[in-house]
């Protein structure tokens, strides 16, 4: 079985004089995440960023899909042991951790479409935009999954849409990185509906509670249209 890790992150208000956005970008882009693929668990890497305004509380997300449930759950997983400390962040020991907050999650793909491959090599095909929305777990409960995830995207039509149910957070059994988890759920509830499209209109009312993310980067076994 596999799972989707997402890790929403931001710079703390402390930090924004001693670390700009575009070194936060390139230390997750040119460092964190190509530690993460050398790991056996990570074959793919992406990262979003939410365009509203104001600025939300956490604007940048981390995906990695297609993780091995039996590899999150290991007591030896690697994914929380990769260096987290940099020349280029600021602080005598160059910690993110002192300049930066994350929320991470692991959640199961409960239903949905299966993901934009090529063919051939399994070779992922990521989506320009990313829509979360909240779903009632009153509601999975009572309705099939392809009728939830059809009522929530507010009329649009996603290239893929999937459910995901919050599994747990890798960071609850590796005290070392315990600062990572704060208890607190992506959106907000168990179950969220994740849809995937090539554009997003702006404008568009896609739902109560919904976040919209657009690809920043994209590293691995993946090809962009």
């Amino acid at each position: 079985m596999t799972e989707l890790i997402l890790v929403q992150s931001k710079i703390r208000a402390h930090a924004r004089d001693s670390l700009s956005k575009e070194t936060f970008k390139k230390w997750y882009d040119t460092v964190h995440m190509r530690d993460l693929l050398l790991t056996p668990g990570i074959s793919v890497a992406l990262r979003y960023q939410q365009t509203a305004s104001p600025e939300p509380e956490f604007p940048y997300l981390a995906v990695y899909p297609r993780v091995s449930r039996e590899w999150v759950h290991s007591p030896t997983c690697e994914f929380l042991r990769v260096p987290l400390c940099d020349p280029m962040l600021p602080g005598e020991r160059g910690a993110v951790f002192e300049s930066a907050d994350f929320v991470m999650g692991a959640y199961e793909e409960y239903g949905g479409q299966e993901a934009v491959e090529e063919e051939e090599g399994g070779v992922l095909v990521p989506a320009k935009a990313l829509v979360f929305v909240p779903v009632d777990s009153s509601v999975v409960g009572s309705a099939a999954v392809a009728d939830v995830l059809s009522v929530s995207t507010g009329g649009l039509t996603p290239r893929r849409s999937q459910m995901l149910r919050y599994d747990f957070s890798p960071a609850g059994q590796q005290p070392r990185h315990a600062e990572i988890a704060k208890g607190e759920l992506f959106v907000g509830g168990e179950y969220v509906a994740m849809h995937e499209f090539d554009e997003v209109p702006e404008g568009v009312v896609l739902g109560k509670g919904a976040v919209v993310y657009m690809l920043i980067g994209a590293l691995g076994d993946v090809r962009q249209e």
